[in-house]
């Protein structure tokens, strides 16, 4: 069967297609699931965070980052406690199949990495946290969502910048 040329194949995460949903309607899916919202994301912040133990064994925290200006998927992250790379490297080689290496710092230091349907999949160890994460990322969305906290650094900046010392 053809596609449209303009039809993306979806990417599902918890069977949610990550591409086209936008963020009340994923967050309204994933509220079915029962997992619970520590925090959403806001003016200031920047990613929803959830406790993940329920969607993902051996998880600790799922954040979800969308595009404020416009509600779509940016990146989804687990982070998982601990160093369980070479673990969660066979589960997702089984579903995704052959990935590519990036050496990291060290001489163990590897980020393994896919791409599905127009996401980047990525696994790697956060060495300086003793955590091991596994991120999800449309990458057009993702930079969109990296300029827009950008924007608000600069803005915060200047607004610190006009903020009168001497009042001290």
């Amino acid at each position: 069967m053809l596609l449209p040329i303009n039809s993306a194949v979806a990417f599902e995460l918890l069977g949610i297609d990550v591409i086209n949903t936008r963020k009340d309607a994923f967050r309204q899916a994933l509220k079915a699931t029962g997992v619970e919202l520590i925090s959403e994301a806001g003016e200031d912040q920047f990613f929803d965070s959830y406790s993940s133990q329920n969607l993902l064994p051996g998880s600790k925290r799922l954040y979800l980052g969308f595009v404020k200006k416009d509600d779509r998927f940016a990146f989804a992250e687990y982070e998982f406690m601990g160093l369980q790379q070479s673990l969660l490297l066979n589960k997702l080689r089984e579903k995704y199949g052959r990935y590519r290496e990036r050496k990291g710092r060290f001489l163990s230091d590897f980020e393994y990495l896919w791409s599905q349907n127009g996401i980047n999949i990525s696994l790697l160890t956060d060495w300086d946290q003793y955590r091991t994460r596994l991120i999800y990322a449309h990458p057009e969305a993702f930079t969109a969502l990296q300029q827009e906290f950008l924007e608000y650094q600069q803005k915060n900046r200047e607004a610190s910048s006009a903020f009168n010392l001497n009042a001290f």
